[in-house]
């Protein structure tokens, strides 16, 4: 089982905070007889069931992508010999990866269909049955054309063209970047965090919830806002290095790096802003923007950071990220993460822009 002992563990190895969190919040925030009641709203109602098939979509495209970017590392190119295997033996590899990949949803779906059969919710046992076995297939399908197109590489000869869509601001070089060279990155992130901030509001008025529903829909979001980080990392080390040749000092250096951020939070502040104005105080919504982008430029200033990408590191965010999360639930503003988050960018910028030498492992 190559691909098990490569991409799988791998995978997980780099994402096991992110799902160790959603598993905090999920069986943290919700009792069982929650989780049950959940599953039967969403079994009996095709619009939320679609709502949860779209976030088994982002899901499925977050590993996707996590599988294409690995296969253009030099040290996995090895793996371009996996299809010397018989195709039998290639397609079963490619099941037992997708399954253990789609596992997290996978559970949960379970025991939606078991819920749903106690219930009798036959069409929404249907939808969901056929919905996983198509997330199963599908996947497995591009997977195996992947392999046997090693040198694939996407791009959308519209996007290859944004440069002409933008004014030639230093700001705006990494969105078209991302848009050029990661496009199936930058948008189902922010397909990712739309979920959250859509879905939560539409969940409001269910219950008894206050702001703090919205502040936990904006963690969640923000952590999976990660992704862009580390790439700007790449960006940077493949075409910026140069400025720390040049007469820049770290106030300007900060703004440029705010200016970015605020690009990249654009399309998830203007859902925010409509889709919680009438339901929330307005100042709560101006802290929740201010938390996105303050997470935002802790993100494109984390690569800065010495080792910044080791398990140690890492596991420092995941923990802090609880602490922040039961911090929310005991009615702590989430303005005042949006500041600490804020000095924290400028303290690592700071002490690290001008001597830190990115290496091969924090580029990957």
């Amino acid at each position: 089982m190559i691909l098990i002992k490569t991409i799988l563990k791998q995978y997980y190895k780099q994402n096991i905070g992110f799902y160790l969190f959603i598993l905090l919040v999920a069986f943290g925030f919700l009792r069982g007889t929650e989780h049950v009641a959940f599953a039967k709203l969403f079994m009996g109602n095709a619009i939320l069931l679609l709502w949860a098939s779209l976030f088994w979509l982002m899901h499925v495209l977050k590993t996707s992508l996590f599988f294409h970017r690995t296969l253009k590392l030099p040290e996995y190119a090895f793996l371009q010999d996996f299809t010397l295997f018989p195709k039998a033996k290639q397609v079963f590899e490619l099941l037992v990866l997708q399954l253990n990949l789609n596992a997290p949803f996978i559970a949960y779906s379970a025991f939606m269909i078991s819920v749903a059969i106690q219930e009798e919710k036959v069409m929404g046992i249907a939808f969901t049955v056929t919905i996983n076995l198509y997330l199963l297939v599908l996947p497995v399908a591009l997977k195996f054309y992947r392999l046997h197109h090693f040198s694939f590489d996407f791009k959308v000869d519209a996007l290859a063209r944004s440069r002409s869509l933008f004014p030639n601001w230093s700001f705006l070089y990494y969105l078209r970047h991302l848009l050029n060279k990661q496009a199936i990155l930058f948008f189902s992130t922010k397909v990712y965090g739309l979920f959250f901030i859509i879905g939560g509001a539409k969940l409001y008025f269910t219950d008894e919830y206050d702001e703090r529903l919205l502040f936990i829909c904006i963690l969640l979001m923000v952590a999976g806002q990660f992704p862009l980080g580390k790439e700007f990392g790449v960006f940077s080390a493949n075409n910026t290095l140069f400025e720390r040749n040049m007469p820049f000092n770290i106030p300007n250096l900060l703004k440029q790096r705010t200016l970015t951020a605020l690009t990249l939070i654009l399309i998830d502040s203007v859902f925010l802003v409509y889709y919680w104005f009438d339901k929330i105080a307005v100042i709560h919504i101006i802290s929740s923007l201010i938390f996105v982008w303050s997470s935002m430029l802790f993100w494109l200033t984390y690569n800065y950071a010495p080792r910044a990408f080791e398990d140690a590191h890492l596991k420092r965010i995941y923990f802090t990220a609880i602490a922040v999360f039961i911090l929310i639930m005991c009615k702590v503003p989430i303005l005042v993460f949006g500041i600490v988050i804020s000095a924290l960018s400028w303290r690592i910028l700071k002490r690290n822009y001008f001597t830190f030498e990115f290496t091969p492992i924090d580029t990957k």
